[in-house]
Parts: C-alpha cells; structure tokens; sequence
C-alpha cells in the first residue's frame, strides 16, 4: 500500500488508476520493516528529501507530492542540501494549502481543501432538527494553489 511504497492498494483504488494517470511507483512514508514515526516532522521531511533525491538519480522520477505542506517544505530544504533542483529536477507539490507554503524556497505548489467550507457543511447536518435517515454524502472540490515548485519534466524542458 501507499506506507509501503507500492500500488498495490492505495486507498482501495485500482492500481491500473494510478499507472494510467503516469504514476508507476509510490514512494512510500514507510518502507518495508520500519516503524511509524512522527509525521509531519523535520525527520521525516529530511527522509522523504533522501528518498525522493535517490528516485531522481536512481530512477529519473521527474514528479512527486508529498501528503502535507510541513513535510514537502521540509524535503524541499534537504533537496537543495543534495543538489536536486526543483523545479529544475523535480516537480515537487505538497497538499493543504497552507499559506506558509509561499515563504518556502522555491514557494511550494500545493492542493488546498476548503476546510472552513467542510466545517460549514458538517455543522449544517449536525444543526438538523433530525438527522438524516440515509448517508449524507458531499463531494468538495480541492483547488491547485500554483507557485513555483512545479514545472515541465526535465526531458520535456530540454526538448
């Protein structure tokens, strides 16, 4: 799954998803045997940063997102430390939406949720006078937050 890096069951979604859109390898927060650490945390943003900078050079992987925007900021700073360039080597995208996003170097592309929205449409449904007999379901839509993280793959750029 997802933890351990393959596509084998990401999410309960069908694998052939994720290669039809591209996406042929996950690199995992966890690897086979380790343990659940912190997430977003210097330690692991620093590990993905390794991880993601030995699939550039051992793998040509050209794009990758990472869950949170801590995380992918973090990775960002151990990127330039190993000498990966994004966007130059790598399309780095990071998901929240956080403002802080734009402070990191290059500013962070990331997807932002509508958060205060989900929390308006949770409390309408608690605030019913009787609760819905059926399943509510809602869909909300994320919205790219376009910086300077993401750019054309690096084959595509030199072409």
């Amino acid at each position: 799954d997802a933890q351990a890096g393959t596509l084998n069951d990401l999410h309960g979604r069908d694998p052939a998803l994720f290669r039809e859109a591209g996406i042929s390898r996950v690199i995992g927060l966890l690897e086979p045997g380790e343990a659940l650490g912190e997430f977003a945390s210097l330690r692991s943003g620093r590990l993905q940063g390794d991880r993601l900078a030995a699939a550039v050079r051992g793998e040509g992987i050209t794009a990758a997102w990472i869950f949170d925007d801590e995380n992918a900021g973090y990775a960002l700073a151990r990127l330039a430390e190993l000498g990966i360039r994004v966007p130059e080597d790598l399309t780095l995208i990071g998901f929240d939406g956080l403002p802080i996003g734009e402070a990191f170097s290059p500013p962070l592309t990331t997807i932002s949720v509508p958060v205060a929205e989900m929390v308006r449409q949770v409390i309408a449904i608690l605030s019913q006078p009787t609760p819905p007999s059926a399943p509510h379901t809602h869909v909300f839509t994320p919205r790219l937050v376009e910086r300077r993280s993401h750019g054309a793959p690096p084959a595509a750029a030199s072409a």
